[in-house]
């Protein structure tokens, strides 16, 4: 039984303000991130070209302001934001500074204290030559270490489409790439692994198990917070008949040796239907993917592991539009369990171009949201909005970045544009802060969990949650340490409770702050 509280009902209704609720994302204006003259240079992303760590965004991309007639004269370019993407700090050349180099398709990770990974590909002279390269910076992107070769081939052949991951202590950190050393001259996959924070890096292994008769293309990985257990998912061309397919393996090894192969999607034995250009992230235990997909037109599919990539389940078409025709998807997830995932749309191509498109699910991918519109497209016509990535923070504040040729009517010069999603369901009027002393929840509304996250001051807190009629149903401990907790939606006794609107109330010195929360299906 559900122990009654003292405090009167009417203590929290006279504070909250409930209004009708919309649970689902709205996106702010598109901010230009280049600070060199809009529509005149080539700039690019890729689906790992943004980062987040509470409202500060970083950002990666390839730039080619100091080209010239030679084509590979691109850089790697750095951008942060301190201000979740409003204004955006000088951009920082990250990449070697050659005119007989071409810099590009960098991927960004970021370690539990914020230090920031990167890796890249580059092209030389000679077309052939194509290497990996990897820079770090443990000052929060004022400075980037000297860059260092990853791959470890001899010979003259192109390693290129490379991806980065790195555990919460910074001292592993993997680079997975797509790789043309065999003398099939069919692509594998290839990774090589840090154990000193990226100072240098092991020989590397190949993760594909075929026999190197097919392509494999596009790499992605990720890594768990140890680092032990690494994931790495490819587009592969080993089924023949049945198009590409979008395969997974793992290592427990910390990158050492790879498990068998297997096709994640399941269209294997559907005729023939590509699927490929994934995109992987991992938190708290589960392994999320998104690709593009062909089975039903272009559209983006998604799927997860709650085993640890001994098995996924059955795949989710993500957009709700039947005109929808994605593209290059890029996927994260928060502490809930929230999935949410950017790719750019061709629907409405002969109108606004290409557009970026936003959806999320709140049912740990079960079901997905409406699309939601991130770029914005009012005075512009057939631009070319391409190759988004997307963050989410801990408050839930979505980031997403691309590359857009809006300022070049001849399409050629893209530049670098950021817009912030933030829900637009339930709102309340905000207590205020004491002494620092604040209550933040997310996600609000709820389905499966929620983060309540404390600013403290000093001390330990209790946080205690109650229905509208004034029982309590849990109580949860936090100390200034450790701001944070889950609530799992269940009472003192472990069950679940009922869908509605609960308080949580914490005592600060002085002061009660109470905050609503609302949980759903």
């Amino acid at each position: 039984m559900w122990r009654l509280s003292i405090i009167p009902v009417i203590l929290f209704m006279s504070f909250i303000e409930i209004l009708p609720a919309q649970d689902n994302y709205e996106f702010g204006p598109s901010i230009r991130v280049n600070d060199d003259p809009a529509g005149t240079h080539g700039h690019n992303t890729t689906q790992r070209s943004v980062a987040c760590r509470g409202d500060t965004a970083y950002a990666v991309w390839r730039d080619d302001r100091y080209g010239n007639s030679i084509w590979w004269n691109s850089r790697v370019f750095f951008s942060k934001s301190t201000d979740a993407g409003n204004t955006w700090s000088p951009n920082l050349m990250i990449s070697q500074d050659l005119d007989t180099l071409w810099a590009f398709q960098p991927h960004l990770a970021l370690d539990a204290s914020g230090d920031i990974y990167a890796a890249y590909s580059t092209v030389s002279n000679n077309d052939n030559d194509r290497d990996i390269y990897f820079t770090k910076s443990t000052s929060g992107g004022t400075s980037f270490t000297p860059p260092i070769m990853v791959n470890d081939s001899a010979v003259v052949k192109p390693q290129t489409n490379c991806a980065c991951a790195v555990d919460s202590s910074g001292s592993y950190v993997y680079v997975v790439w797509q790789d043309l050393r065999n003398p099939q001259y069919d692509e594998d996959i290839y990774l090589a692994r840090s154990t000193d924070g990226g100072a240098s890096f092991l020989p590397a292994v190949r993760v594909n198990d075929d026999f190197d008769t097919t392509r494999q293309w596009f790499p992605v990985i990720a890594c768990n917070n140890s680092g032990q257990y690494v994931y790495v998912a490819w587009q592969d061309f080993r089924d023949i008949g049945y198009g590409a397919n979008v395969y997974f393996t793992r290592s427990t090894d910390y990158g050492q040796t790879f498990a068998v192969n297997y096709c994640v999607n399941d269209t294997t034995t559907t005729g023939v239907s590509k699927q490929g250009n994934p995109s992987i992230y991992y938190k708290n235990d589960i392994i999320y993917l998104a690709w593009r997909d062909e089975r039903d037109g272009y559209c983006i599919y998604f799927n997860k592991s709650t085993n640890g990539g001994v098995s996924f389940s059955e795949d989710v078409r993500v957009p709700d539009d039947s005109n929808a025709y994605g593209q290059d998807p890029s996927i994260t997830a928060d502490d809930s369990g929230n999935v949410c995932i950017a790719w750019y749309d061709f629907r409405n191509f002969t109108s606004t171009g290409y557009d970026i498109y936003f959806s999320y699910s709140n049912d740990g991918g079960v079901t997905f949201k409406a699309d939601v519109l991130v770029n914005d497209s009012v005075g512009i016509i057939s631009a070319w909005d391409m190759r988004p990535a997307v963050a989410v923070n801990q408050d839930g504040a979505v980031f997403v970045i691309w590359d857009s040729d809006r300022n070049d009517a001849g399409g050629q010069n893209n530049d670098i544009y950021f817009a912030k999603g933030t829900v637009s369901g339930i709102e309340e009027k905000k207590w205020l802060a004491v002494n620092n002393n604040s209550v933040n929840v997310y996600p609000n509304p709820f389905s499966m969990q929620t983060v309540i996250r404390l600013q403290m001051t000093n001390g330990r807190s209790q946080i205690k949650i109650y229905d509208v009629s004034g029982c309590l149903v849990r109580i949860l401990s936090i100390n200034q340490s450790n701001n944070q907790i889950r609530w799992d939606g269940r009472n003192d006794y472990g069950m679940v409770v009922p869908d509605g609107i609960y308080f949580c109330t914490v005592n600060f010195p002085g002061k009660r702050v109470t905050k609503k929360i609302v949980k759903i299906k």
